[in-house]
């Protein structure tokens, strides 16, 4: 037959003959219906399975089989002709394998080839014509692991570069299929926010500032959830022209910080500094600073 990976909606077509031809003695070609398994030495298949395969001028079977569903199609069959010297008929089984798999579509953004360090990239591989599992993708750093969909994690990343490069098994073979490069960037920096304010924020009720817990980091208009938990920040409270800070280790107001805030006035400063934040790759990322004007 012509291939043993076809799309969905496409068809095989496969000749079915013997290699001695005498066109004054034609061959039966008997084919069993798909996924029927024939007793082995079989001489006929059953008649509620049977299907006769046309024979064409120079004595081969013209089987053409539609592929309407996806999957590993096995198909069995017999070809019988009567013996020249007389005595009966003969047969031979036979058996064609293929399978059948959805057309694919593969678009790829030319200005987001990006994988991120210190988190997994969703990538998506495919050949179209070529199964899955006949795709032996690499990359160049980091490494590929491929997910019980089909689809593979980019991780581990560095540098600033990474060539994905896939090969594929055909037929026992490996053939190069092409090769894909990525940039390789860090996650940008979150936006720290305190009583729901940010950098770009100058002022602040009292009220929202005293029922704040603290400090969070919010990462904004990027493709992956991500945590950015704060490890520490610094807060400085400026009343009459004398400043007093004090230190949080963790995300949470501390109770002196509380208390401090509660005794602010109207047009008094508080600047919440310092911010330290952990990334998902376990690097320490400083988020600036917010000050704020008691309203």
């Amino acid at each position: 037959y012509d291939k043993t990976y076809i799309l969905e909606g496409d068809s095989l077509r496969a000749s079915i003959f013997l290699a001695a031809y005498d066109d004054t003695n034609l061959p039966e070609i008997q084919l069993a219906s798909e996924g029927a398994k024939l007793p082995e030495n079989a001489t006929d298949v059953p008649e509620s399975q049977r299907r006769n395969v046309p024979i064409g001028s120079d004595g081969r079977g013209k089987l053409r089989l539609a592929a309407n569903s996806i999957g590993d199609k096995k198909w069995e069959g017999v070809i019988k002709f009567r013996n020249p010297t007389g005595g009966g008929t003969t047969s031979y089984p036979f058996n064609i394998n293929y399978e059948v798999a959805k057309p694919s579509l593969v678009v790829s953004p030319v200005k987001m080839n990006v994988l991120y360090r210190g988190i997994e990239n969703p990538v998506a591989i495919s050949v179209p014509g070529i199964s899955q599992d006949a795709l032996r993708p690499t990359i160049s750093t980091g490494q590929l692991v491929r997910q019980n969909d089909g689809t593979y994690i980019a991780k581990g990343m560095t540098g600033n570069k990474a060539i994905v490069t896939v090969t594929a098994e055909i037929d026992g073979k490996s053939k190069a299929m092409g090769s894909f490069e990525f940039r390789v960037k860090s996650v940008p920096d979150p936006v720290a926010k305190f009583a729901g304010k940010t950098s770009v924020d100058n002022a602040a009720k009292k009220e929202d500032m005293t029922a704040a817990l603290g400090v969070i980091a919010e990462l904004k208009d990027f493709e992956f959830d991500l945590s950015y938990p704060i490890k520490s920040f610094d807060m400085t409270v400026i009343m009459g022209g004398d400043a007093k800070t004090l230190k949080a280790d963790n995300n949470r107001l501390t109770a002196d910080m509380k208390s401090l805030l509660s005794q602010v006035r109207r047009n008094q400063t508080v600047i919440i500094e310092n911010i330290k934040a952990t990334a998902p790759d376990g690097s320490t990322r400083s988020l600036g600073s917010i000050n704020l004007r008691v309203l």
